[in-house]
């Protein structure tokens, strides 16, 4: 029998060991973002937390239009980089914020 006064970190924790057994410190930092008042957490994070490897910023913005995510809506780029020439070579790199 579960405890009913544990908080969510700990049932979580309880759960996490009774069925999946996965890693899952990524998710108090989660939940504190998820918390804010405007949730908005760089594509980069998902890598971080495991749930998907992006190897560049073309690969998320396919997902994104596969998945009909809007722009300003679903998704933002970050302002100081939107458009900005990296390097000597010209190209673009946008960072992807959900």
């Amino acid at each position: 029998m579960i405890n009913s006064n544990i908080n969510i970190y700990e049932y979580a924790e309880i759960l996490n060991d009774k069925t999946n057994k996965i890693d899952i410190k990524f998710m108090k930092e989660f939940i504190e973002l998820v918390d804010k008042e405007e949730f908005c957490i760089h594509y980069k994070k998902l890598e971080e937390y495991g749930a998907y490897i992006f190897k560049s910023s073309n690969i998320i913005n396919r997902l994104l239009k596969k998945n009909n995510f809007e722009e300003n809506i679903d998704y933002m780029f970050a302002p100081e980089a939107s458009g900005a020439n990296i390097g000597s070579g010209g190209s673009n790199k946008k960072e992807y914020y959900l």
